[in-house]
């Protein structure tokens, strides 16, 4: 849309429209009888799909929509409510229902606008928000708004307007310039920008597709070449922060690159080494490098194993918030049952299928459920309980923190697994390793007591981040034994005496001065060559005159010296030849005390 309205870009301002509530707020009856209008009119179309007649169609959606309920469990009682307006969200008819009443609300959407005084170049929906191309005032934009809102009670739409020409819209930052849109990635302020870290575990072709869907979206919304290379050098820092190496973030970058060239001038991708499917796949849960082993052993055998997580957050905390069934209170089930007789040592068993609901209906009949359990009685009604032994136990039981107990929770006969209790000591037994502790929190779930944890690694920008003081600095080497990468340390006092035996050298002398931030105490340093222009600003006086000998050993360069006083007697012990005689005055200035000058005969009538 953006590219086809060039011509209006320094004529209207972009409007973003949302539908507040959208599914909770659509009439369904008016959208029931949309859609039987609708049916009734592309009869032939749909007789391909179906035998049923369009108001068939219509009453059945009718009654799906009329009747949509929830279970909340309360307690032991279990609360059921029924939703009386609006769509339900979650069905999967809900978004077509919606979708059809929306285009019919939006029919005479830019009639509206015209007779306001405005003008609707284009629009365009997706879901709930409008993407609009308006021309004219805030007043008729207002007046306009008002009259969708006026169209249906229950359609409520709020505005957003650009601001320096600029508006968000989904995903996607839309500017508008001279003569031309131009489009970026957008976030927004409470995004946190996290991303799975390197060191997680997890497949790496879970990693990889994390960067690959950032790049796609930056290659496709980014309309030019420098807001697509900033947003690219802004996934490399971002995920190099989170322990990426930087060949791997390249490497995919560069893959997908090529694939949206190639998608781009439709052309098929590079036969790779494993072009050909494999006939079986089979999901497995990850573990670690034994996988990838696996994984290569079982592709030779025409075998292609997946990864696929055991425990997920959401299996762990929307397991119990969900109402569920319980297996034996279900109808329309397939059942399988083990009776007690044998043919050539082998047990009997039957498959069959049944609409009602598998209930035990006499003692020692089997439920046809679960394997190995068996109906007893218990009290006044049935149960259904599992009979376990101790070595089928231990088949199950076999991880170290668990074991075998009879004091087992209701349900089980027999023997069932259990978390054992682990003390202190015997999770150091355990725990060997440079960079493992124990520790009771964050364990897995099954742990009582402690744990033995590995310490995560601690990256130098990690580091830095913590790292705050004016004598702290970060350090591989030194650190304690629980971490891993860069820890924080203190620069130790530096003596005096320290200093001078560390600081040997002609130029070198201790300061306290000017010493670097991680430096607490003397430090050493170098005295920089010193020239004769800056030698002479300094060596100021009479007697004083620069040198480059026998200066001391701190200096490099020039020194300032002065003039040794100089006695009669040294001078006169100097001046031996005839002719020469001693003085106090008219010496040269870098003279101090007597010289030896030549007699004069000016103004003399003997010599």
């Amino acid at each position: 849309m953006l590219q086809n309205m060039t011509h209006a870009v320094n004529s209207c301002r972009l409007v973003s429209l949302d539908v507040e509530a959208m599914f909770p707020s659509i009439p369904t009856q008016t959208a029931i009888s949309l859609i039987r209008t609708q049916l009734r009119d592309n009869r032939d179309a749909l007789s391909d799909v179906t035998c049923l007649k369009p108001d068939a169609v219509a009453d059945l959606l009718n009654i799906s929509i009329q009747n949509c309920h929830a279970v909340i469990q309360d307690g032991d009682k279990e609360r059921w409510f029924r939703q009386t307006t609006g769509l339900a969200m979650g069905k999967s008819y809900s978004p077509v229902v919606a979708d059809l009443y929306m285009g019919h609300w939006e029919a005479d959407l830019e009639l509206l606008a015209a007779n306001c005084g405005g003008r609707v170049h284009a629009f365009c929906r997706y879901a709930d928000d409008y993407l609009v191309l308006f021309e004219g005032s805030d007043d008729i934009l207002s007046t306009w708004v008002n009259q969708l809102n006026s169209k249906d009670s229950s359609i409520n739409v709020t505005t957003d307007l650009e601001v320096n020409r600029q508006l968000p819209y989904l995903d996607i930052c839309i500017t508008r310039r001279d003569d031309k849109f131009c489009t970026k990635v957008y976030r927004k302020s409470c995004n946190t920008n996290q991303v799975p870290a390197f060191s997680s575990y997890t497949e790496t072709r879970y990693l990889r597709a994390a960067i690959r869907s950032d790049c796609t979206r930056a290659i496709r919304y980014c309309s030019s070449m420098r807001d697509r290379q900033q947003e690219l050098d802004f996934i490399r820092q971002k995920f190099h922060h989170h322990g990426y190496p930087r060949s791997f973030i390249d490497s995919a970058i560069q893959k997908t690159r090529t694939d949206l060239r190639l998608k781009a001038r439709a052309l098929p991708a590079p036969p790779s080494a494993n072009s050909h499917p494999a006939p079986v796949r089979v999901s497995v849960p990850f573990a670690g490098p034994l996988f990838y082993q696996l994984k290569r052993e079982a592709s030779k055998i025409g075998i292609q194993l997946v990864s696929k997580p055991s425990v997920t957050i959401g299996s762990l905390l929307c397991s119990k918030a969900k109402h569920h069934l319980p297996k034996l209170q279900q109808s329309n089930v397939i059942y399988r049952i083990e009776c007690s007789c044998q043919v050539d040592g082998d047990p009997m068993v039957y498959i069959g299928e049944t609409d009602h609901i598998p209930k035990c209906k006499r003692a020692g009949q089997s439920c046809g459920i679960f394997k190995r359990k068996v109906c007893v009685k218990c009290g006044k009604k049935l149960c259904c309980r599992r009979g376990v032994t101790k070595p089928q136990c231990k088949k199950r039981c076999n991880v170290w923190w668990k074991q075998c107990s009879l004091k087992c929770r209701k349900g089980f006969i027999g023997w069932c697994c259990k978390p054992r209790k682990i003390t202190k000591p015997q999770c150091l037994k355990r725990c060997k390793g440079k960079y493992k502790y124990c520790s009771k929190k964050g364990c897995a779930k099954g742990f009582l007591g402690y744990c033995c944890k590995t310490r995560p690694y601690i990256s130098l920008k990690k580091c830095l981040h913590t790292c705050k003081g004016k004598y702290r600095y970060c350090s591989k080497n030194k650190c304690p034994k629980n971490i891993r990468g860069y820890c924080c340390k203190k620069r130790p006092v530096i003596t005096k005496k320290k200093c001078l035996h560390t600081c040997k050298g002609k130029y070198k002398y201790c300061s306290k001065n000017k010493c670097p931030k991680n430096i607490r105490g003397y430090c050493c340093k170098k005295r920089p060559v010193i020239t004769i222009k800056q030698c002479l600003k300094t060596c100021k006086g009479k007697y004083r005159y620069c040198s480059n000998k026998k200066c001391p050993k701190n200096f490099r360069g020039y020194c300032c010296k002065t003039r040794p006083y100089v006695s009669r007697e040294k001078c006169k012990a100097s001046c031996k030849s005839t002719g020469m005689y001693c003085v106090n005055k008219g010496c040269p200035k870098n003279y101090h005390g007597w010289c030896c000058l030549k007699m004069s005969c000016k103004g003399k009538k003997k010599c």
